[in-house]
């Protein structure tokens, strides 16, 4: 192999597509959060092989992949069925994040992993955000919110942080979203982001934590009062 060939494959060049199960998995689970499944639903994997035109193993592996996220629940003689949430799930998932995301974001600043590249990346993120929030996106505004707090632990070098965070900000993601009206009464702290990245441009990590930490409070504070719409099942 020549100098040039393992330099590309050193690169990443060579990107491996994503599995068919892989795509069920990202179309259920937008369908979830878009409330076409509803919590608590059974979900018929025949139906949904139907309807992607694809193999029933192949919807199976994908509903392993959303039971990894927390959003489906996996019954022995019942099947599989959407994440039913409830206080204490909510109540839990945000104080996971309020010790682990301020924990990983620290780390990620204490390494030197926040580059002026991936804070513009974060920025464009906000500011996509912002723009959702002026449309009434609601759905656009809350799948930015999941991903720039995904972003927002990435670097931090801890694969094992990284994934036990995932079900917690999954869960926030669709107590959010089940509760539309959540944008109409959350304070600027639960929706403007740039607070925390002002002070990261400007290497301020502790403000910038006490930024992060206000808006998760502020997030979980509104939801927690809004338990009968989060929690009430058709």
């Amino acid at each position: 192999m020549n100098q040039s060939d393992h330099g590309s494959r050193k690169s990443g060049a060579i990107v491996r597509p994503p599995t068919l199960a892989a795509t069920v998995a990202v179309r259920i689970r937008e369908s979830i959060f878009s409330g076409e499944f509803e919590q608590g639903q059974g979900i018929n994997e025949q139906l949904l092989a139907r309807t992607y035109k694809v193999s029933r193993p192949t919807v199976r592996e994908a509903i392993r992949s959303l039971h990894e996220d927390g959003l489906v629940t996996l019954e022995p003689h019942r099947g599989a069925s959407v994440c039913k949430l409830s206080y204490d799930l909510i109540e839990d998932s945000y104080e996971i994040r309020l010790i682990l995301e301020p924990f990983a974001l620290r780390r990620s600043h204490e390494l030197g992993r926040l580059t002026p590249g991936i804070l513009h990346g974060m920025n464009m993120v906000a500011e996509e955000m912002n723009l959702s929030i002026a449309a009434g996106d609601y759905l656009g505004y809350m799948r930015g919110d999941h991903n720039f707090h995904k972003e927002l632990v990435r670097h931090c070098g801890n694969d094992f942080l990284v994934s036990a965070l995932r079900k917690p900000q999954t869960y926030s993601r669709l107590s959010l979203t089940t509760v539309r009206v959540i944008l109409e009464n959350l304070p600027t702290s639960g929706t403007d982001h740039s607070p925390i990245l002002r002070p990261l441009a400007n290497g301020d990590i502790e403000d910038a934590l006490g930024a992060l930490v206000a808006h998760l409070e502020s997030s979980a504070r509104v939801l927690l009062s809004h338990i009968p719409e989060l929690t009430s099942s058709p």
